[in-house]
């Protein structure tokens, strides 16, 4: 395959017709992937393929923004591998040389010469998959399960896409499903998928379990129907829970809450209810606890343990933030701290986990506990003090910041589409404050490193 630059673009047809003449899986195969939930399952699709193929695979995992020289090191130590990049893209410009496509580069997906946004990376995944290796049975309701994950539930109405959930749905692998996509709908009772809910965070709700038993009692369930999932009650049962939380919810948190959904009818035992929602939660937590390993796995589907692991980290997670989800308001309370008119609020807090310091920020950008456009979150732990940036999804981009991280030579790790992490001493976070700072006050340049 040639090589190029990310100015080139192709669409779908001519995605088969480059892969037609390049044969994945001559030799060794190494997957580059992202952390994000899309492309984990974009990875698992082609993992699934090339094993069946009896293709050796390595599989590693980078941000979704990297420096050229990690990623040209990396290429260096498996030259004898054929390469393929998902969710990752080279930090600047960057000409990929031989065997090598890129998938999910930016807002679409690409080979080493051609880059397109007219497909997602599970689409485009699938189909060099089907032409290289051969895809087999759940490997398209996979791939549905990604795009819909990718259109952030919303099914897309045309192009390649479409088609391939719409082949899902008619093979039986996906099952469209209306209603309450919040984790657990299928597996947990009613009160404890809304005890549980911390995405979005149900305001009096999350983690307030007496307001959950509430709820469920003014919905006259009858009380051997209270313990039963939420797919498992009657069309009027679930109408009347529906109506309950009308009275504590905004319209947001509702269009949030309730909507479409699909039952991955591929994944698990026969009769075990799995839903794309559950699915993506679990890839989340996995994002933000660093497990991307086990979130592999569950795709993979290689382990029926590794989703029962998964399950019961994410469970722990939930508690975990709920646990501390008020800390924010009473580190506020207690500094006299103002938030209102601010670009970014500073707030250290003291004696938790650090991996929920995100879901914290976040929570507190949500409830509008915090009120400036993004939130540092600090715990005083010795000289590198671990540090979480939050932001709200309409000032930056994950990958903006990235960058702008490389360039002040300040290293980070993503934690959700909207967080990353560090390890900071007292003139590094001087410095990374002043990055977030700027980048949220609009300007593109921080300066040298």
């Amino acid at each position: 395959m040639p090589s190029g630059t990310a100015e080139d673009t192709v669409g779908p047809a001519e995605l088969r017709r480059v892969m037609a003449d390049h044969r994945l899986g001559e030799k060794r195969l190494l997957i580059v992937v992202g952390p994000q939930p899309q492309s984990l399952v974009a990875a698992a699709i082609l993992c699934r393929a090339a094993v069946r193929k009896r293709v050796l695979v390595h599989t590693t995992f980078l941000e979704p923004v990297v420096g050229t020289h990690e990623l040209e090191t990396l290429l260096a130590d498996f030259k004898d591998h054929d390469t393929v990049m998902i969710g990752v893209k080279p930090d600047g410009k960057f000409t990929l040389q031989g065997e090598c496509i890129v998938i999910g580069a930016g807002t679409g997906m690409g080979s080493a010469a051609p880059q397109t946004d007219s497909i997602s990376a599970a689409a485009a995944t699938y189909v060099i998959a089907h032409e290289c290796f051969g895809t087999g049975k759940g490997d398209i309701g996979l791939a549905a399960m990604g795009i819909v994950i990718e259109h952030t539930h919303a099914p897309p109405t045309h192009g390649v896409d479409a088609e391939i959930v719409s082949s899902a749905l008619a093979q039986g692998e996906l099952e469209l499903l209306k209603g309450f996509r919040l984790y657990g709908t299928g597996t947990l009772s009613v009160v404890d998928a809304l005890y549980h809910c911390i995405s979005p965070w149900l305001p009096g709700i999350s983690g307030k379990r007496e307001q959950c038993e509430a709820i469920i009692a003014d919905a006259n369930l009858p009380f051997v129907r209270r313990t039963l999932p939420i797919l498992q009650l009657s069309r009027e049962e679930k109408q009347k829970v529906t109506m309950g939380l009308v009275q504590h919810l905004d319209s947001e948190k509702l269009s949030q809450l309730l909507g479409t959904d699909y039952l991955a009818r591929f994944m698990g035992s026969e009769g075990e209810v799995i839903q794309v929602s559950d699915i993506y939660a679990l890839l989340r937590t996995a994002w933000t606890r660093r497990r991307l390993g086990l979130g592999l796995a569950v795709l993979i589907g290689d382990l029926k343990s590794a989703q029962q692991e998964l399950r019961n980290l994410h469970v722990r997670h939930c508690k975990d933030v709920i646990a501390h989800v008020d800390m924010i308001q009473s580190a506020l309370e207690a500094t006299g701290t103002l938030t209102e008119g601010t670009t970014i609020t500073e707030i250290e807090i003291n004696g938790i986990d650090t991996v929920i310091l995100s879901d914290l920020g976040r929570i507190a950008l949500e409830t509008n506990t915090v009120t400036s456009p993004g939130l540092l979150l600090r715990t005083n732990q010795g000289l590198e003090q671990p540090v979480a940036f939050v932001w709200r999804p309409s000032v930056l981009t994950l990958q903006k910041v990235l960058k702008a991280g490389m360039v002040q030579g300040i290293a980070m790790r993503s934690t959700s589409d909207n967080s990353v992490s560090l390890r900071a001493g007292a003139e590094p976070f001087q410095r990374f404050h002043s990055m977030a700072e700027n980048l949220l006050g609009g300007k593109d340049e921080c300066g040298p490193p």
